[in-house]
């Protein structure tokens, strides 16, 4: 959903060095998983400074390209699986056997009450749902810490340096593994592998799973859960809970994705996802997350001190400093004599502590714990760069402004065209500096025709990226049924 289908340099020299770590250490497996794949998620992290320093080096980036064919996201996800060889275990499965994340605990609670349902968490502490007796929780790092150092773990650690020492020497001429700080990377690191695949083989083995559902292909957990889907020839789903872009989906090794609806099953088959792999479910994140306001809006402009009179536009943050300050100095350029009160709903990443406007009489900045649907449902208009909430908003029925200043690539956080989604996709108003805040802004103020405008794009945004919100654990139950019954 996130990010455009041409390969960008950054992507072809980040992914040009996975494919070059998996064939150069896939040899080296641990019950039957190559270690290279399982460190993926961290090798990504651990190249960044390296990406970032070479980036700019076309003549290189452009020999890579042609050397792998590297020219879509598409070729990129394809190339990264093919060369993947697990060899398939058979293991007899329980027909009413899940494996799902604790990110779907209330959809399994309410939705799949006649399944054994086994949800996998990282937290230490879990406050847990207790409406139905064939739900379980596998806590991951409970489990982790108890094999941490233990002998098996320490033979396995030293049997798997001397195979890694030994396919170091069969790369050592390589461009990048010939250095000292991947190798010392390399060793720092392996050892977690060994604690990720050895708990996860065990919940495995323990609860037979018929199909295991993920959000994420690419984080620690999915990964691994990934590659023993594959030795153990278990169906794995990909449900999308928050809005996924390339870092969170490559390598791609799902049977079915359940997409929230068009936009991201079009973006799905530019990654070369076979179509009849893609199902669309609507949103299940969106179902469970939606509330009703804490308080009253008369409470609500009462305990903010927001004038009655006053328009709310509500900003909610991304940890994007530069584009912050940015965004923070727009706001400030806003007359206060205009009647509309901005909050500030900070992302729980976002440090920018926004002094510059603080104090405003036409500002208020909430705490990190203020509930979210309550700012939402009580503002006349939500801004935002790319957040998540933007589509919450706008399936509240708000306008939706969409802030672009400049922003500075970032590894992680804009390395491809994603902070530009709503505007591709014409969800609401574009603002790119604050000669048009201002005059934005105005308008809202004095033209209802402008704020009803914004309103039909949204509606019509809506159409094109979620099917629904309040069918989607119904059609999300329906379709795993379907892929069990087969």
């Amino acid at each position: 959903m996130f990010g455009e289908i041409e390969a960008d340099d950054n992507h072809v020299l980040r992914y040009s060095l996975l494919y070059d770590f998996f064939q150069c250490f896939s040899d080296v497996t641990l019950y039957g998983l190559p270690i290279a794949q399982c460190l993926a998620p961290h090798f990504l992290v651990h190249i960044q400074s390296f990406v970032d320093y070479n980036r700019s080096d076309t003549a290189t980036i452009n020999k890579l390209r042609i050397k792998h064919s590297f020219f879509t996201m598409g070729d990129i996800t394809e190339k990264l699986v093919s060369i993947e060889r697990i060899k398939p275990v058979t293991l007899k499965k329980s027909k009413t056997s899940l494996l799902l994340s604790d990110g779907y605990e209330r959809f399994a609670s309410e939705h799949l009450k006649e399944y054994d349902v086994t949800l996998y968490t990282t937290k230490y502490e879990k406050k847990l749902i207790q409406s139905t007796p064939r739900l379980s929780y596998y806590m991951l790092q409970s489990e982790i810490n108890a094999i941490r150092g233990n002998q098996k773990m320490r033979k396995q650690e030293a049997q798997l340096a001397e195979d890694l020492k030994k396919q170091l020497a069969k790369c050592s001429t390589h461009y990048y593994f010939k250095k000292k700080a991947f190798q010392t990377w390399l060793f720092a690191t392996y050892k977690k592998s060994i604690l990720w695949i050895y708990v996860l083989e065990k919940l495995i083995l323990r609860a037979k799973p018929s199909l295991i559902v993920v959000s994420s292909e690419a984080s620690i957990y999915g990964t691994v859960l990934s590659l023993l889907s594959k030795k153990y020839q278990i169906t794995l789903v990909n449900i999308p809970l928050v809005a996924i872009g390339d870092r969170t989906l490559i390598p791609a090794r799902a049977n079915y994705y359940f997409a929230w609806g068009p936009f991201q099953k079009q973006w799905l088959l530019e990654r070369n996802i076979k179509e009849n792999m893609i199902v669309e479910t609507g949103n299940l994140y969106f179902y469970y997350q939606q509330a009703k306001p804490t308080c009253t809006k008369a409470m609500f402009y009462r305990t903010l001190n927001i004038p009655t009179n006053h328009r709310i536009i509500t900003f909610t943050t991304q940890p994007l400093p530069q584009a912050n300050r940015k965004i923070e100095q727009w706001v400030k350029n806003v007359s206060t004599l205009l009647p509309v009160t901005f909050i500030i709903k900070k992302h729980r990443s976002d440090r920018h502590d926004y002094s510059l406007i603080k104090d405003e009489k036409n500002v208020r900045i909430l705490k990190s714990d203020y509930p979210l649907y309550t700012a939402l449902h009580y503002s006349d208009c939500v801004m935002t760069v790319a957040s998540t909430t933007g589509f919450e908003a706008v399936l509240l029925g708000k306008p939706l402004l969409i802030l672009q200043p400049s922003i500075p690539y970032h590894h992680v956080l804009n390395s491809n065209d994603s902070m530009a989604f709503f505007v591709k996709t014409r969800a609401g108003e574009r603002i790119k500096n604050d000669t048009q805040m201002k005059e934005v802004v105005k308008k809202i103020v004095a033209s209802n025709e402008y704020v009803e405008e914004l309103k039909e794009r949204g509606r019509k945004f809506i159409e094109q990226t979620i099917l629904t919100v309040d069918d989607a654990p119904l059609l999300v139950k329906k379709h795993i049924e379907d892929i069990l019954s087969k």
